[in-house]
């Protein structure tokens, strides 16, 4: 029920896994740092490499989040199509144990950085209608208010939530698929929520929890370290940069954590038969 949390752990590659994603990270920003350095010591008074410069530097940035993006849906992926597999102990006692056998994506990326740029264009596509929407309701607020009253206001939360309820079934699409266009596929979404209500319910409810969770482990290792409302005069330049490094670090190292943990219930909103 709670597997979730601790199945990453059991993997023979995890460790491998988790030390690419944490270094790829590390890499991408020190060369980035040291592209922009260079710009600084030899080509500043240059505009026009400057901001050529300036681009590379600004793709190195983004590289591990897309990366980091890719990686999740390939692992996804990889969870939706896993395979199952049976467990028993070495004498026959008559019990058996289904579980599930799930492979680690391939290291590659170019592959992760690629996958993690079409997910943006896929999640702009999924939240579009949400969007219109949204404008939509803001141009008709004033006036429908007058005339609805309170109701208004509680009709156009109970659509949102509506409409909001299908996105994790279409996400699991788009990375059932690897297309784009699947976060439009709303039949299979009506089917994966109606077929399997139960598992999509808890699954949600968990990655809801999840949020909230990540967010306040966030605000208290912030209130540990002192940098909330930290006033920069008060302290040594350094001391903060190393309080700042430690902070990401830790953070970053959970992020890492939560990303497993959220492919895993995305992955296993719907039974193997439906990959």
């Amino acid at each position: 029920m709670f597997e979730a949390f601790y199945w990453m752990f059991k993997q023979p590659e995890f460790k491998r896994h988790f030390r690419y994603l944490f270094l790829i990270y590390i890499v991408f920003i020190a060369v980035a740092a040291a592209c922009l350095g260079i710009g600084e010591l030899f080509f500043k008074g240059d505009v026009l490499i400057s901001l050529i410069i300036l681009l590379i530097f600004f793709l190195l940035i983004i590289s591990p989040f897309l990366c980091f993006q890719g990686y999740f849906w390939e692992l996804t992926e990889n969870i939706i199509n896993r395979q199952m597999d049976i467990d028993s102990n070495s004498v026959y006692d008559g019990k058996l144990k289904e579980v599930y056998k799930i492979e680690l994506p391939e290291i590659d990326t170019k592959r992760f950085i690629w996958r993690g740029i079409a997910s943006i264009v896929a999640t702009v596509l999924l939240f579009y209608p949400l969007i219109i929407l949204f404008v939509l309701s803001s141009f008709s607020e004033i006036s429908e208010f007058y005339n609805l009253g309170s109701y208004s206001v509680v009709m156009y939360i109970v659509l949102f939530l509506l409409v909001g309820s299908f996105i994790p079934a279409l996400l699991w699409n788009y990375a059932r698929r690897d297309s784009i266009f699947a976060v439009w596929n709303l039949p299979k979404a009506i089917h994966i929520m109606g077929t399997y209500f139960g598992r999509y319910i808890w699954n949600t409810a968990l990655f809801l929890i999840c949020v909230v969770i990540n967010y306040f482990v966030s605000m208290l290792l912030t209130s540990m370290l002192g940098l909330s409302g930290v006033v920069v005069a008060y302290y040594n330049n350094a001391f903060i940069i190393a309080k700042g490094i430690i902070f990401v670090v830790v953070n970053y190292t959970l992020s890492i954590y939560w990303l497993y943990v959220n492919a895993y219930l995305l992955g296993t909103i719907a039974p193997i038969s439906e990959a």
